[in-house]
Formats: C-alpha cells, sequence, structure tokens
C-alpha cells in the first residue's frame, strides 16, 4: 500500500513484482478493467497517482490479519493536481473517499489482491468537466450522465 499510494515510490509494475509470487493475481473487475496481476494494477494506478499526485491514507479505518489474510479499510484523499485524466485538465478540486484491500499472502509474498473502491464518488469530487453532460473520465472513455 505505501508504495501504490506514493506519488514519489510508484514507478508502475516494477515497483511491487518484489513483493509479489509469479503467479499473483488481482481481482476488481468494475474499478481497473484489464488488471489481471498486482503489477497490472500498480501500473493502473500510477496513472491515478500522476493525476492525484497528492493523494495519500488519512486512515485505516479496519484492519486484520489471520491465516495468510490480510484485510484493509482505509479512507484517502488527494485533489486534481497533478497532470490531465484522460484530457480533462487538473481541476485543483480535493475529494475524499474509502476503499479496502484483502491480500492474500504466501511465503511473505503477495499471491492475491482483491480491491474494492468506488472510482466514480471520487472522480464526481475532482473530474468535473466544463463540458455540458461530461462528469468524469475512466478507462480511456468519457461517461457521460446526461444520457
Amino acid at each position: 500500500m505505501a508504495i501504490a499510494y506514493s506519488p514519489k515510490d510508484n514507478h508502475g509494475a516494477e515497483s511491487v513484482r518484489h513483493l509479489c509470487t509469479p503467479d499473483s493475481w488481482f481481482h476488481a473487475p468494475t474499478t481497473f478493467p484489464g488488471c489481471e496481476t498486482p503489477m497490472d494494477y500498480a501500473e493502473s494506478h500510477s496513472h491515478v497517482m500522476a493525476s492525484v499526485a497528492d493523494l495519500h491514507i488519512i486512515q485505516f479505518d479496519q484492519s486484520w490479519a489471520k491465516d495468510g489474510h490480510v484485510l484493509l479499510r482505509y479512507t484517502a484523499e488527494g485533489s486534481h493536481c497533478g497532470k490531465p485524466h484522460n484530457g480533462i485538465e487538473a481541476s485543483g478540486k480535493k475529494a475524499k473517499w474509502s476503499a479496502a484491500a484483502i491480500f492474500e499472502v504466501r511465503d511473505g509474498k503477495v499471491h492475491s489482491f482483491t480491491k474494492d473502491w468506488d472510482k466514480l464518488h471520487m472522480f464526481k469530487q475532482v473530474c468535473l468537466s466544463s463540458k455540458p453532460g461530461v462528469l468524469f473520465a475512466k478507462a480511456d472513455v468519457l461517461y457521460s450522465l446526461a444520457g
């Protein structure tokens, strides 16, 4: 988590490869479509970090570990103060959201990582567009709530 949430240390897949088993997997199809490994996630999240460059975890709301599993539920915040996100220039707007991560650990390394994060909640707060009907950008597509 420290690497994934660090604008300085998250340089994509290679930043976390050493922390994962060779056959590790990642699951968050609605939030990070196409990401199948923790390395894919780190790569994708590095782009989020470039846009929300001051993103940081405020607190861990819940955390526990048992039988090779670790659960973290946390609250984070940041502002769209970095690079454009899918063509939307930095708005400077702040956001606050919660997310959860479940890790399966084998031999001291991440074997699986399941993430639950409502990205829309964050994008509604930081990526409001001046274009009529366009609310936020995700996965190289502009989604419109205007129909």
